[in-house]
């Protein structure tokens, strides 16, 4: 029974032989080796005296006395759950647990509830914590303004005189209200958004091209190199489609610089000047 964990107040264990069906009541009386035995857990009566004389008492169990429409209105469950029947307390928190999402909350306006009706006591507040109010009902006090910020951790030179109600106003230890030059002056020059279907402004020098180094430049198209590919044969670099291009056109596919014989497939790649290309781009 210890090792069951069963109450000798609660419970008692009947053996009897599996042939014969024969009772073992003695508790002194050994069992013959090799028998079987079926060993039975019995409950017992209000109360049993056993050999000794000692009257056991059964501990009874106490009926709920709380009703399932009390546990409906009832704020804290945990309290009530030696008072209640376990299916009516799963019924309870199941039912408390959708009020807030019922059709009569969500009626009309907002939240939809009426603020003369009072507010069901499981119903907690999000600003104090409280429960039996609604948010807008809560005795808590309103917040106050925020404290100013102190300006630290920024150099004093860059700070000029302000008022408190300047935005991005800052309260030195003084008593002076001060604000950064930056700051002002983003204040002062809001940026001004442009629609995304208007043209952009060009500006002056946008018209005005870069002008190319003699090294970045094609020989062929005297443009900005791009794929730039280099011969094998003098070392000249040219655009990839522009050498490719003249020595296919061309009836003796000579170089353009050395006049030797060149295919498009010789041509080698620049990877530096190509390097060179990007950082001027």
């Amino acid at each position: 029974m210890e090792k069951e964990q069963l109450k000798p107040t609660e419970n008692d264990l009947s053996i009897s032989n599996a042939q014969t069906r024969e009772e073992y009541k003695n508790l002194n009386e050994q069992i013959p080796k090799n028998s079987s035995v079926q060993v039975r857990r019995t409950p017992l009566g209000a109360s049993r005296v056993n050999q000794g004389g000692q009257i056991y008492a059964v501990k009874k169990i106490t009926k709920p006395t709380v009703s399932k429409e009390e546990l409906m209105n009832h704020a804290n469950l945990a309290e009530m759950s030696s008072q209640a029947k376990e299916e009516d307390l799963m019924d309870a928190v199941i039912k408390q647990s959708s009020l807030g999402y019922d059709d009569h909350r969500w009626k009309g306006k907002g939240r939809g509830y009426k603020s003369d009706q009072p507010a069901p006591s499981y119903l907690r507040c999000y600003k104090c914590q409280g429960q039996g109010h609604y948010p807008n009902q809560c005795p808590m006090p309103k917040k106050v303004d925020k404290p100013m910020r102190a300006p630290t951790g920024i150099p004093r030179s860059s700070f000029v005189r302000a008022t408190a109600n300047d935005p991005g106003a800052k309260l030195e230890s003084p008593g002076v209200y001060v604000v950064t030059k930056l700051e002002k002056q983003a204040y002062l020059d809001p940026k001004k958004e442009r629609p995304p279907f208007l043209p952009p402004i060009k500006k002056e020098n946008d018209d005005e091209k870069e002008e190319v180094p003699d090294e970045l430049c094609c020989p062929i198209c005297n443009e900005l190199i791009q794929d730039a590919r280099k011969t094998p044969c003098c070392s000249s670099t040219y655009c990839n489609n522009c050498i490719t291009q003249k020595l296919l056109e061309s009836d003796d596919g000579l170089c353009p610089k050395c006049k030797k014989p060149l295919k498009p497939v010789e041509m080698l790649e620049d990877k530096v000047l190509k390097d060179e290309v990007i950082q001027f781009k």
